[in-house]
């Protein structure tokens, strides 16, 4: 998590993921130069107009990074302490903002260490199934990466596995503790804040990440 948003934190908490797949790469758009310069050449020169990070990743679901994206994608949550030390209640609340809070995205590889800062989820997708840890695809956009060493430390945080995700149906909130659960063969849950970049003049990077409309869509599978 970003205290300051775009800026990586000089000790941050960091939670390592069990990736089953990651494409978030850095990109540069460039502005082709069409003048007239004594030659036939259809673009004589190209500029570089924008840096970024785009892509994302697909990772299984474990009890400490999924909060986390969860908190950048809806910009507040509420934990209470069930039993101390063990287990807690947190409550994700969707801020009225534009501006949700950003997160710094490490990527080791066999040839090179690098974060991307000022990154914002432009989706969260649930993919609940029989079979398999369950997963969850993140978009992301970033700014584009720089250099930076880090040692990956999974330890034994717990995945979230068939049995523990339940479904339950209320009228509201207060209800869900008295509602029956509702056995289902498979459930997809998608979340769009439908994020995007604030390019402006004097820079090439974006100056800030915007949540406008924030849908949601899901499908059920039962008997």
């Amino acid at each position: 998590k970003e205290t300051v948003r775009g800026t990586v934190d000089g000790s941050p908490e960091i939670f390592w993921l069990r990736l089953m797949a990651q494409n978030h790469m850095d990109k540069v758009e460039y502005l082709n130069s069409s003048s007239s310069m004594g030659t036939i050449v259809e673009n004589n020169s190209a500029e570089i107009d924008k840096l970024s990070g785009e892509g994302g990743f697909e990772a299984e679901i474990d009890a400490d990074s999924i909060g986390l994206l969860l908190y950048s994608l809806f910009g507040a949550v509420d934990t209470a302490i069930v039993e101390a030390g063990l287990a807690f209640l947190h409550t994700f609340d969707l801020q009225e903002t534009a501006e949700k809070p950003t997160l710094s995205y490490w990527v080791n590889e066999p040839t090179q260490a690098k974060v991307f800062d000022f990154a914002g989820l432009a989706g969260l997708n649930f993919n609940f199934e029989r079979g398999k840890i369950l997963d969850v695809e993140i978009p992301l956009m970033s700014h584009d990466s720089a250099a930076s060493a880090s040692t990956p430390s999974f330890g034994t945080v717990p995945l979230f596995r068939p049995k523990d995700f339940k479904f339950y149906i209320a009228a509201d909130i207060a209800g869900l503790d008295g509602a029956s659960e509702t056995p289902l063969k498979s459930m997809s849950l998608e979340f769009n804040p439908n994020l995007e970049a604030d390019d402006v003049l004097g820079n090439q990077r974006h100056q800030n990440l915007l949540s406008k409309v924030f849908g949601v869509d899901a499908g059920i599978s039962l008997l």
